[in-house]
């Protein structure tokens, strides 16, 4: 599998609720996200979701080209074509999986507006949230549980990224978040 990846930077705060350590108070990152894709000949539903997993679709592919191994003599050649289909499949018309430039138009400007230079808090942090907005006219952004490097990897890989490539013929299907030069998530 090619895939193609973005690196995007971002300056954000956001508090752990109940870190034992530091954490747990209001500070800022430098983040740098890194977002990971790969070509889907298919086209994807409005969801954003694909309509099968690879695996299915190889196993598809499978069945297909056993049952023509014993219904013809061209089975082989068959085999053959069906293996470059596939392959070719990870590329676009040009040769790409996608244009790097789209990444950054599409997933930076959602980053712009949602995350760079705002706040990252839980839901359950929005007392805190709504003293800050009214205070600085900041916007929040809040997530569903707390704003962990591995919870925003995740809400971005399978919620957000989903939504903003629905119609671009592909699929994140990676997401590494530096919270700092030295630590970072992987979240696949």
């Amino acid at each position: 599998m090619i895939t193609c990846t973005r690196r995007l930077e971002f300056d954000a705060a956001h508090r752990i609720l109940n870190h034992e350590s530091k954490c747990k108070f209001l500070h800022g990152h430098r983040y740098a996200l890194e977002a990971s894709f790969r070509f889907c000949s298919e086209s994807l539903p409005a969801d954003g979701q694909l309509q099968g997993s690879a695996e299915s679709l190889l196993s598809c592919a499978a069945s297909q080209t056993r049952a023509l191994l014993n219904k013809s003599l061209v089975a082989n050649s068959l085999q053959r074509d069906s293996e470059q289909n596939l392959a070719a499949r990870n590329l676009d018309d040009l040769g790409r999986v996608i244009d790097f430039g789209i990444i950054r138009e599409v997933l930076g400007a959602w980053i712009d507006e949602h995350f760079d230079h705002n706040t990252i808090l839980s839901v359950k942090d929005k007392k805190l949230g709504e003293e800050i907005a009214a205070k600085t006219g900041q916007k929040i952004y809040y997530l569903g549980e707390n704003p962990t490097a591995e919870n925003i990897a995740k809400h971005l890989l399978h919620e957000i990224c989903p939504k903003l490539f629905a119609d671009k013929n592909v699929k994140c299907v990676a997401i590494r978040l530096y919270e700092t030069p030295n630590c970072f998530v992987d979240v696949r």
